[in-house]
This record gives structure tokens, sequence and C-alpha cells, in this order.
């Protein structure tokens, strides 16, 4: 998510020291290294962990997310450098006195979104991170290898468990009744399927005919399911973000409903960014009826979807928030109160 914001910034400018807290490699990682002066793994010892952060004198260090990873959250409740920061890979305040500031997007706070940190918010144009076009090769799954029926209108929905709220479940059961041919697919666990099976009877449907459940997808498969389904189907009060972005790169209509939240508008500040507001909803009535005629109207699906593909130009390999991002640091290490929100 962010690491284009590190391959963008001017080298002559900044020094990238990057941290990481497992041993553990792939291609991300060497990617990382690659655009750093300097790359330590730290020591397992919180204590030793914090001194070799404190010993390389940083004017910013910068946290890609703070919530989902204990060892990163101990640390950013220390004071390590002058001035730090978190970004949204885990799109919630800290709560932490030693954070400062949290690096977000234009596009997708809403108006009163200052009140809902601790930090001070500031808001990077346009989606907020430099986000590469996924190389995508020949698909090489058909719908049969990925269990999808040949002549179903496939619905996906690919948020982990946490993002599925119960009050939410009668969505997928409403559009299934109006569309009888919808296959309904959820990975990585998804909705449990007593909370399917309850939500399908209020409707007289039988959950497992329209809904099916895959584990995690390897990088290929998963493009792979993303151009051979029909519909993208957001997830309300959590939004999708990396998956959003990847659905898009595969021109696959997204349907979103924002919430009160940031972290319930990633979707939204995408689909600004593709020109695409047809497929917002402002309502659960609205939602529903939206994803239906996507279902039904599939003159109406392959226009959105040719619109997202054509929108990717501006979506993604965005470099303006880099430069919004270059001006903050120099404002913050210099010590000049710095721009909180950016014109666009």
């Amino acid at each position: 998510m962010f690491l284009g914001w590190l391959q963008n910034l001017d080298p002559a400018r900044f020094a990238v020291y990057a941290y990481a807290l497992s041993p553990d490699s792939d291609g991300i990682t060497e990617q990382f290294r690659a655009c750093s002066v300097q790359f330590t793994l730290l020591p397992a010892d919180p204590a030793a962990a914090a001194e070799q952060v404190r010993g390389d004198r940083l004017q910013v260090l910068i946290f890609p997310e703070l919530g989902m990873d204990p060892p990163t959250l101990r640390l950013a409740a220390l004071r390590l450098a002058p001035v730090q920061c978190m970004a949204w890979g885990q799109p919630v305040t800290s709560g932490l006195p030693t954070v400062d500031y949290f690096l977000s997007s234009e596009a997708m706070e809403p108006a009163d979104g200052d009140a809902h940190y601790t930090e001070t918010l500031v808001r990077l144009p346009h989606i907020g991170v430099c986000y590469p076009y996924p190389t995508l090769t020949a698909p090489a799954h058909t719908r049969t290898d990925l269990g999808l029926r040949a002549d179903a209108v496939v619905y996906l929905s690919s948020q982990a468990p946490y993002k599925y709220l119960p009050q939410h479940d009668e969505l997928y059961a409403a559009i299934a009744r109006e569309v009888p041919q919808a296959q309904i697919v959820f990975l990585r666990g998804g909705i449990p399927p007593h909370r399917l099976a309850r939500a399908f009877a209020q409707f007289g449907l039988d959950w497992e005919r329209h809904c099916t459940l895959l584990p995690v997808l390897p990088g290929a498969a998963y493009f792979d399911l993303l151009r051979r389904c029909d519909v993208y189907l957001d997830t309300p009060s959590w939004s999708g973000g990396n998956t959003s972005l990847d659905a898009a790169a595969c021109g696959l209509p997204m349907v979103t409903w924002p919430g009160p939240l940031m972290r319930g508008r990633h979707t939204y500040g995408i689909l600004q960014r593709l020109g695409i507001l047809e497929t917002v909803a402002h309502s659960q009535a609205e939602y529903i009826a939206i994803a239906v005629r996507l279902g039904q109207d599939g003159v109406w699906r392959r226009a959105i979807a040719a619109r997202t593909l054509a929108g990717c130009a501006q979506l993604f390999g965005d470099r303006t928030c880099v430069q919004a991002l270059a001006e903050f640091l120099t404002a913050v290490a210099t010590g000049t109160v710095p721009p909180r929100r950016w014109a666009t």
C-alpha cells in the first residue's frame, strides 16, 4: 500500500530507513530494501529494538499501520523520533500520545474526519497512496477451475471476516432473491455459515445454493478470479483497500455504501478517482438496488467495467500524494507547521 511513497521520494532530499520485525522475506521486502539507505531487521527484544531505532536519529518515523501487529504497537507507544506518524494500513486512530500525525486520504475522509483521531489528521491528495498497477498475465483459470458456475452472475466479496457485521448479512440474501442466478463468493472465511443460513432463510432461500466459500488464493489465481466475476460487493462500515484496488485493476464493477468513518470509505474514494459515482449507495436499499441492477443489466454492467478500466490511468501510480508527502516531511522536519489539506 505505501511502498510507492518510498519509491518516488527524491533520494537527494530524503534518506529512507526501513525496519523489519520479522526475518521472513519476499519480493515486497526486497523492494523496501532496494529503496532504503538502511534496512534493519530489528531484534525481538522490544527494548533493544527501540534503542536501534533511537540510535538512527530519525527526524520522522512513520508506522504504515498500528493495531494489527502488537510488536509495532509497543514501539509506537515510545518516543523514538521527534515526529511520529501513522498511515492507514489499519484505518483507526492509535489513541497514543506518542503518535503525532495520521496520514490519510483526501478522497476517503469525511468532512468531520479531524474529530475521529487523537493524531493531527493530514489529508494527502486523492487516495493518498501511489499504488502500482498490478502486473496481470493472461487468465489461466476458467470459471469451472475456480468453482464458479458458468451461467451464474458472480458477485465477489473478498474481505477479512471482521469486516462483516451481522446487521448487514441480509444484503446478500436480498440480492440473491432478486437475481436468482446469483452466486456470491466469499474469500478468507467471510460470513460464518450459520449467519448466512439465518439471513437467507428469512428470504426463503438456501444459502448453499447461492454462496461459495473459497480459501485465500495464490496471486495468479486470485486475479483470474477477479476477472471471472461480474460484480464486486464492498463491505459496509469497513471498506476494502487493497482488494478494491485489485478489483479496479481488473475492471470489476464495484458497489459501495460509504460509512461515516474513513475505514468505511476506501472504495468510495477509489470510485471518485475512477469517475464512477453511479455505484455508490447512500442506504441499504440503494446498495441492494445497484447490486441487483448490475446483475440483471449486462449492458450497464459492461459499460461500468469499461469505465473502470479507463479510469485506472488516474487511479494507479498517482504521484500527487508523494509530492504532498514530501512537503509534509520537509515541514515537520524543519519545525514548520505543515498543511493538513492539499488542493486536489
